[in-house]
């Protein structure tokens, strides 16, 4: 960011909270990115019910905690916006986005709004049941979420997807990829469990698709009668999948871990990462596992893999929702994996210190312009 006004650029960095999901992970990384590089960096959370990440701020960064369920946090963003004056908005959902461009609306704050993108929206609300969200919550988006500044998608795909579904968005958004958040520790030991295992890393709900990796392993698993399926990760439908598992005839040969604060360990010691997403947004999943070596397998859904898995390379592609594919592809990749080198450095593209320039390059441009 320029410096010739003389004076430091004043970030503040909003979310809902800080659980134990990719968004929350970047945000925090994100905060202490801008910090070391010398931006006033608030980080402004409605509450950390379910804190998992608020440790790893660096001093450097304010963390404003609004104590508020998200359905009454509107007062207090209007309170926070008229005793501060933020020069950058950046919202880490487009809910939050929303909110914001209401809260600049009822307070004429001149602040300007990048809205980070964190899901395929135009997906969420293909496939949203809910009366109240085709009703009133679609329409709010569509007339309030084209308010913003600028919008950063996590992919093409999605950016397309977006101005597709919102087409007054053309010429105010770009794609920056996610980056990886661990360290890459070439030539250590992958070997980390006693056990082979597959593993698979999300929130267990219906988005991630992991039905589908349980009936697919259940299909390979006379194949490799050493090999495990592993979870990480917690939600409403562990009973369902443990239930799948009883029905498919592995119950043995699952194990459930829950939620982990490092999650590499398991990265390294699997012989692949699954991924069967019903839909995503950037699956950090896949190129956490790759920046470690290990190789993935993951349907073609919209959007993001296609992005990140180069087939032969890194792991290999699943024709969508396809579990014939799932088990031939994930099979190839059993036998013949890639190697720990070649699927690395096809990961480094997704360093932060590529991905950060980028960012900054965005809030340069946003301010740059009148508001």
């Amino acid at each position: 960011m320029s410096e010739a006004k003389g004076e430091k650029q004043t970030v503040a960095l909003y979310i809902g909270g800080l659980g134990g999901g990719g968004a929350e992970r970047i945000c925090v990384n994100l905060a202490n990115k801008l910090a070391d590089d010398g931006f006033l960096v608030s980080l402004v959370v409605f509450n950390l019910l379910n804190d998992k990440y608020s440790y790893l701020l660096k001093d450097k960064v304010k963390l404003i905690n609004l104590n508020v369920r998200a359905r009454y946090v509107l007062p207090k963003l209007i309170t926070y916006s008229l005793k501060n004056n933020v020069r950058i908005a950046v919202a880490f959902s487009h809910e939050v986005a929303v909110l914001l461009v209401v809260v600049r609306m009822l307070t004429f704050k001149k602040f300007k709004i990048v809205a980070r993108n964190i899901n395929n929206l135009k997906k969420i609300y293909e496939v949203s049941s809910s009366r109240w969200g085709k009703l009133i919550v679609q329409p709010l988006v569509r007339m309030l979420y084209p308010k913003v500044d600028f919008v950063i998608n996590q992919c093409r795909r999605m950016e397309i997807d977006l101005i597709d579904w919102l087409p007054s968005l053309k010429g105010k958004t770009n794609y920056i990829y996610n980056p990886y958040t661990q360290t890459i520790d070439e030539g250590e030991s992958k070997k980390v469990f006693s056990e082979d295992y597959v593993l698979c890393v999300g929130r267990l709900e219906a988005q991630k698709g992991f039905h589908y990796a349980i009936e697919g392993f259940s299909r390979i698993k006379n194949r490799y009668p050493e090999l495990m399926l592993y979870f990480v990760g917690e939600g409403g439908l562990e009973y369902s999948l443990r239930e799948a598992a009883k029905e498919h005839g592995v119950t043995d040969r699952i194990r459930f871990f829950g939620y982990q604060k490092d999650v590499s360990q398991f990265y390294k010691g699997a012989r692949a990462t699954m991924l069967t997403s019903l839909y995503e947004g950037f699956p950090n999943v896949l190129i956490e596992s790759i920046s470690v070596g290990t190789p993935v397998v993951a349907f073609d859904c919209p959007s993001g893999p296609s992005e990140i898995v180069i087939s032969g390379v890194n792991g290999m592609l699943v024709d969508y929702k396809k579990v014939d594919d799932l088990c031939v592809k994930l099979c190839m990749v059993l036998d013949a994996p890639p190697s720990y080198e070649t699927v690395i450095e096809s990961s480094k593209i997704f360093s932060w210190e590529k991905i950060f320039f980028r960012y900054r390059d965005v809030l340069d441009e946003v301010c740059s312009k009148d508001t």
